[in-house]
């Protein structure tokens, strides 16, 4: 592993031309100006790990050539409002994204979802995101979706019950009314965790038919919990071995 950058912004990449069994990456305070040159050095790299710089408005490398990452998480987005349009087609291999700090991201590109080997799906601190991908069904490989802070996301996708695969769904601070109908197909869900979701109106039908379910977080959903603090339905409070947190 390769790790650059500190308190000083990084505005042009060393030569890593003999580093050719580089697989991971880790840069620190990348300025918008500077350049990645796919050489043979970087083409196996499998992991990049991003801090951008304050000025930075967009990823500023040709992420799209690195074919071969397997993770891809960047940090201080706060000024970038969209991903590379072609992200999803390119970087197939791809099986963890994360995203933090994107203050000014409004939404994914469609062609996330084309990204058919990812697991693990995390953006966090993104108050503007408004919208996932309409076919985010389509992520059969998807573990794991965490929405942490998206206060302006109000409605998830029909498709998202096509994640059959899916163990932990984790929405935090959203502004959402729902969750969408035939939510029992999730069969393997272990974690689902609403706190802070307060707009929410009732947790979906089917949700006692989830017997892998294990961990159910309502906290600060005043409208799923009744007076005397049990979860509505109250089908749910029966179900065998779940912790609940209301």
């Amino acid at each position: 592993m390769l790790s650059l950058g500190g308190y000083e912004q990084i505005t042009a990449l060393p030569d890593v031309s003999g580093l050719t069994k580089l697989r991971q990456l880790c840069l620190k305070r990348v300025a918008v100006e500077c350049g990645l040159t796919v050489s043979r050095s970087l083409s196996h790299l499998n992991h990049l790990k991003l801090s951008l710089a304050d000025n930075a408005r967009e990823l500023p490398f040709a992420l799209t050539f690195l074919s071969q990452l397997r993770t891809l998480i960047v940090h201080g987005m706060g000024n970038v409002k969209r991903l590379p349009a072609d992200i999803g087609s390119a970087l197939q291999h791809l099986r963890k994204l994360n995203l933090k700090c994107a203050d000014e991201l409004r939404e994914l590109p469609a062609s996330v979802t084309q990204l058919r080997n990812l697991t693990s799906l995390e953006v966090d601190a993104a108050p503007k995101l408004a919208s996932l991908p309409c076919g985010i069904g389509a992520l059969s490989r998807l573990r794991k979706l965490q929405l942490n802070l998206c206060q302006e996301l109000q409605h998830l996708p029909a498709s998202l019950i096509q994640l059959t695969h899916i163990n932990e769904l984790s929405i935090f601070n959203a502004s959402i009314r729902s969750l969408p109908p035939g939510f029992a197909q999730l069969a393997r869900l272990k974690t689902l965790s609403l706190s802070g979701c307060a707009n929410l109106q009732a947790l979906p039908e089917g949700l006692s038919e989830l017997k892998a379910l294990q961990r159910l977080d309502v906290q600060e959903c005043e409208h799923v919990v009744d007076s005397d603090g049990l979860v509505l339905p109250h089908s749910v409070n029966k179900m065998y071995g779940l912790k609940i947190y209301s």
